[in-house]
């Protein structure tokens, strides 16, 4: 469910040129109020995202300087 969850966000990333300000905001306020606390209270989730952040090819470095701001566990 994660993985699913940090793909949405990418595809926010890759198509913000066409989503617009509100849209990005959006995404952005449900990632940090609902998908963060959600990660920040199990301690496996910590762990994968870490995986995921320490591996770079599968998101993109760009992409998690992008998420970086939102996500201070990364």
């Amino acid at each position: 469910m994660l993985l699913h969850q940090v793909n949405l966000l990418r595809e926010v990333y890759e198509h913000r040129d066409i989503l617009g300000k509100k849209v990005i905001e959006s995404y952005i306020n449900w990632a940090t109020t609902v998908l963060r606390p959600w990660i920040e209270s199990d301690e496996d989730l910590k762990k994968t995202l870490k995986l995921l952040r320490d591996s770079k090819d599968m998101v993109g470095e760009h992409f998690l300087q992008w998420l970086q701001p939102h996500f201070p566990i990364l």
